[in-house]
């Protein structure tokens, strides 16, 4: 029995650093292609990691870099935002974003956020969900130790220092914890890139007689519902309607 168990660990260990060596050699092949300026060849080369498993924000920022400089708007928009939710601060993926966005046609502004909503989202957006869920964990177990420290210490001075250190581990880990969900739904968001030229958006979908308009390539909305082959969505000006789901391309999905 124990051999079974052992085999199927070092199975599983064997198979995840095959995958994790079969990802570096296709990144480096594709980081070659992208050097000598072959971009569509090395952008199917990047698309072929997150097969593996094994995704990055550096991945994702390579594949807008090739397909901007294929002049692919939608695909360089969907892979930059793909980077910013792995990784919330990264320079490089939101100066390239906001070059991009210059160029499109539809430049709707998002609307006004009061100044403390703008400081949080900056505020939690400094670290990736994950770094924010062990921050919060780290927290809530020097809590719980500083609460057994209270409750076993017999001494007076030393009672009251474990009582102010999880005063200060309480209210940290509630701003951990917070920042954490904050952070996850932010990252959750269902968000998606107009993938075509043009798009017609229409008010409803129930008439025939619909208010309509057009949305063009890399206008990126939020998706709010579904409905047959329709999304209702919400732009960042906080206009909503109706949208073919074949014209656009969801963020939290893979391509």
């Amino acid at each position: 029995m124990k051999r079974i168990f052992y085999g199927i660990i070092f199975l599983t260990f064997s198979l995840s650093m095959l995958q994790a060596q079969q990802a570096d050699s296709l990144f480096s092949q594709a980081n070659r292609l992208y050097a000598q300026k072959k971009y569509a060849e090395a952008l199917d080369v990047y698309r072929r990691i997150p097969e593996t498993g094994k995704v990055s924000a550096e991945l994702y920022y390579n594949m807008g870099n090739a397909a901007y400089k294929l002049n692919k708007k939608a695909l360089s928009v969907l892979y930059y935002k793909k980077a910013l939710n792995l990784r919330p601060g990264y320079a490089a993926a939101k100066h390239n974003l906001t070059l991009i966005r210059r160029s499109l046609t539809d430049r709707i502004e998002p609307a006004p956020l009061a100044f403390h909503i703008k400081l949080w989202k900056k505020w939690t957006g400094m670290l990736s969900v994950g770094v924010w869920a062990i921050l919060s964990r780290l927290w809530a177990w020097l809590l719980l130790a500083a609460v057994l420290f209270y409750l076993y210490s017999q001494k007076p001075a030393r009672k009251r220092w474990a009582f102010a250190l999880a005063g200060i581990s309480a209210g940290i880990w509630m701003l951990t914890w917070i920042s954490y969900r904050s952070a996850k739904a932010e990252h959750e968001k269902t968000e998606a890139v107009v993938a075509v030229p043009e798009t017609r958006w229409r008010a409803r979908i129930d008439t025939d007689t619909s208010r309509t308009g057009i949305l063009h390539e890399g206008t990126v909305v939020k998706i709010l519902d579904s409905s047959g082959n329709w999304y209702h969505v919400r732009t960042a000006d906080g206009n909503r309607f109706w949208v073919p789901e074949s014209d656009v391309l969801k963020i939290n999905e893979r391509y």
